[in-house]
């Protein structure tokens, strides 16, 4: 159960790339800060058979809960790619089973 640091990459044009690698059954993604990023995309690659994108307001990063698909019907908790609807102040992975790696995009 380690908490996995996410590697942080400027795109250019405003763009940041955020990506949670390796991440293994029982690990949770570092809190990822992206305040002022309001358009964000998740690709979720590998094999996960419980897992969840987690979004909060709170700075400590408390109350989390599982973030939606832009269609408003689709948590985020299997491999995929998606555009999260909500725009919260913090993001992080967990995972429960299975392997993934987690690859976020953020647009200004």
């Amino acid at each position: 159960m380690a908490v996995i640091v996410p590697t942080v990459e400027a795109l250019g044009n405003g763009r940041l790339a955020v990506t949670w690698a390796g991440l293994v059954a029982g690990d949770s993604g570092a809190w990822a800060n992206l305040k002022g990023y309001r358009d964000k995309t998740v690709t979720v690659e590998g094999t996960a058979t419980s897992f969840a994108l987690q979004g909060t307001n709170d700075a400590d990063g408390g109350n989390p809960r599982t973030l939606e698909d832009v269609d408003a019907s689709t948590a985020i908790t299997a491999v995929g790619v998606y555009v999260i609807k909500e725009n919260p102040l913090l993001l992080r992975p967990l995972l429960t089973t299975g392997s993934v790696t987690v690859r976020l995009v953020a647009d200004r």
